[in-house]
Order: C-alpha cells, then structure tokens, then sequence
C-alpha cells in the first residue's frame, strides 16, 4: 500500500495520478466480481417456476422532421 498523502499538498498530477489509482483499482474489483459470477455455476429460482412476463404491444419509433436553421 501507499502512504496517505494529503490532497492539499499534492501537485495537480499527483492528484490526478491518485484518482487514476483508484479508478483503476474500482475496475479490477468489477472485473473480477464479473468474472467471478459468471464462472460459477447459474442456480434457478425455485419460487419463480411458474411467472411469466406478459409484454404489451411493441412500440413504434416515430421521427418528426424539424426544420433547420
């Protein structure tokens, strides 16, 4: 681990190197908690074997032309 620097010391590229950390460090935590549930083996749901989803009627895209300028 690094030592806690404080933030008001720190030049704007260390702080931006520090966010950079982070963030970096969030993503590798998703991943692998991706990666994790998807090669574990699916469970089904035992109270869902009978529900349905019902779907109303597809919906239509309409486009209405604006004038430029």
């Amino acid at each position: 681990m690094t030592a806690i620097t404080d933030p008001a010391t720190m030049s704007a590229t260390e702080r931006r190197a520090e966010v950079a950390r982070i963030l970096a460090c969030g993503l590798v935590r998703y991943v692998r908690a991706v990666r994790k549930r998807a090669s574990s083996t699916p469970t089904q749901s035992t109270d869902s074997g009978n529900i349905a989803l019902e779907l109303g009627e597809p919906l239509r895209l309409t486009v209405v032309n604006r004038p430029r300028g």
